[in-house]
């Protein structure tokens, strides 16, 4: 079996991390999330891969070129420009030979399910295999048509009272070669994917893999979703501390903590929970860092308190602030005093904007996500749910209300 990973996508609504690259190169615990996905797929059996990039990357087939340093050979397919899934995989088709599975390129800790997945499709002979979840709001989704396990198609939206289904596929899709002829057939649109699979299903053995409601599958939709996903990845490792790394004597290094090579850590420092600390960080004196992924290269002042928040890497932040549950973009410098609302006073779901839309993101807990190389000046304070975009500048002393678009600009209207 193959796997295919498309890899393309423009990543509308992970403003303002869009223009980091794909999703699945962002990095939790110094790796992009793609190897994690890749890895997991090698143990399952899987060892020929073939990945989707867009026309002209150079990051994705520098960092994982033809798969040796993982164990695997990958082959490249590029798509001209965003057209969708079933564009993507079309571009793919003439490395294609074999039964295959498209997982999520950033669908990590996934790998049980990837087996139960390969195992049973082999097993039972199917021509196709695809994990459905329940889903509530089904209307924002494709709902599946069944027939007791049997997928007979995919209905997209659908709007309320006329659902097939309350359950979406999620996760991977599973397919025998000859889908693509499937795909071949439809005009290249928007949802010619899913068309292609309900076509596909109309005279093969397509089947509805049930993923209880508990389980948790990951998700990039938007960016602090980030949050949630470094989460779940940090309770499955192990403390560590590399001989390489410089700890003062008066440092606290609990047991579940991550220090990596050429980390500096400096007197009275505390580095709390399931933290990861990258290549070559500096962390100031009395700084404490709880349940956070701090990226290489990044410097932290004194006095700081970081918590279940993502620092990218090359980030300075002078200290004697509060960064809670929060993305900061990779490049930025934050001033001495910098500090994150993170909760709303009457503890509501809070509430994000994006494009002059009105988003829920469901978190009770959420600061801000900023784009890379952003500045804050000295003492700037950011309200909940704010979204920064890249290279913006926010003067000194001031409170961050609304979001703001790439290279935004906030200073105040009476400059002294």
């Amino acid at each position: 079996m193959q796997a295919v990973l498309l890899v393309a996508g423009a990543n509308k609504r992970f403003f303002p991390l869009e223009t980091l690259g794909h999703k699945a190169m962002t990095r939790l615990y110094g790796r992009p999330l793609i190897e994690y996905v890749i890895e997991d797929l090698r143990e399952c059996g899987i060892h020929q891969f073939v990945i989707v990039v867009p026309k002209g990357d150079k990051v994705i087939t520098t960092h994982l070129q033809k798969g040796e340093d993982l164990g695997v050979t990958i082959q490249y397919a590029y798509q001209d420009s965003p057209k969708g899934q079933g564009n993507a995989l079309l571009c793919a088709a003439d490395l294609i030979n074999e039964s295959f599975i498209i997982p999520n390129a950033y669908h990590i800790l996934e790998k049980n399910l990837f087996k139960t997945l390969i195992d049973r499709f082999n097993t039972e002979d199917l021509d196709g295999l695809i994990p459905a979840k329940y889903e509530e709001g089904i209307h924002e989704y494709g709902a599946l048509d069944l027939d007791g396990e049997r997928i007979k198609s995919i209905i997209e939206k659908p709007r309320a009272g006329t659902e097939p289904s309350h359950y979406r596929s999620t996760s991977a899709f599973l397919f025998k070669p000859d889908f693509i002829h499937s795909l071949k057939n439809r005009t290249s649109h928007q949802y010619a994917y899913e068309e292609a699979i309900s076509d596909y299903a109309h005279d093969k053995k397509v089947l509805m893999h049930k993923i209880e409601k508990e389980q948790y599958i990951p998700t990039l939709k938007y960016p602090w979703h980030l949050l949630e996903l470094f989460t779940h990845l940090a309770l499955t490792k192990i403390g560590y501390i590399s001989p390489n790394a410089s700890i003062a004597k008066t440092a606290i290094i609990e047991d579940t903590a991550y220090i990596d090579d050429g980390a500096i850590i400096l007197d009275g420092a505390h580095i709390k929970g399931h933290t990861y600390i990258g290549r070559n960080v500096y962390i100031g004196d009395h700084s404490v860092i709880r349940d956070s992924d701090i990226g290489k290269n990044a410097q932290i002042g004194i006095h700081a308190d970081i918590a279940r928040s993502i620092i990218m890497e090359d980030v300075h932040f002078h200290g004697d602030g509060f960064i809670g549950d929060s993305v900061i973009g990779s490049f930025s410098r934050l001033g001495a005093g910098f500090i994150t609302a993170n909760k709303r006073m009457d503890r509501k779901p809070i509430l994000s904007y994006m494009d002059k839309s009105e988003i829920n993101t469901t978190e009770h807990a959420l600061g801000v996500i900023c784009g890379k190389q952003t500045s804050f000046g000295v003492r700037v304070s950011t309200m909940p749910g704010i979204l920064v975009g890249e290279k913006s500048t926010i003067w000194p002393a001031m409170t961050v209300y609304t979001s703001l678009p790439h290279s935004g600009k906030l200073k105040p209207k009476i400059q002294p």
